[in-house]
């Protein structure tokens, strides 16, 4: 996946790790956002920096009751994915796209899910 895979909707790509606090505590609300947006063409996906296999990977995701899209990620230069968006060397990392495809806000550390229905909102707002 890269940033012009995004094109077309808004979306949220973030950076995690099980071992990350803020990561697992964002989960429950991240869910409640994905799952209310999701049908106005709201994307959402967690990229997970664990070494884990996809086994684990999906115990996970159904222990935690994750309903957005998760998948493994490298941390190198040679993960594809890592490297479209940006390298972010700290989880958790937020990345938030316009439907346009363009980064339109960045955050580092857990992510108040008012902070983020408001910055929705903002991208949803018709342009002026």
């Amino acid at each position: 996946m890269s940033t012009d895979d995004l094109r077309g909707k808004p979306a949220l790509v973030m950076f995690w790790a099980s071992w990350c606090e803020p990561c697992v505590a964002d989960g429950p609300t991240l869910s409640a956002v994905y799952a209310a947006r999701a049908g106005s063409g709201f994307a959402m996906l967690g990229l997970s920096r664990d070494p884990v296999d996809d086994a684990t990977l999906r115990r996970f995701r159904d222990h935690y009751q994750l309903t957005y899209p998760i998948a493994r990620v490298g941390a190198g230069e040679d993960d594809a994915a890592f490297v479209a968006f940006g390298s972010p060397a700290d989880v958790p990392t937020f990345l938030l796209y316009g439907a346009d495809g363009r980064r339109a806000a960045r955050f580092t550390g857990a992510l108040p899910a008012g902070i983020l229905e408001r910055e929705l909102d903002r991208l949803a707002a018709p342009s002026r």
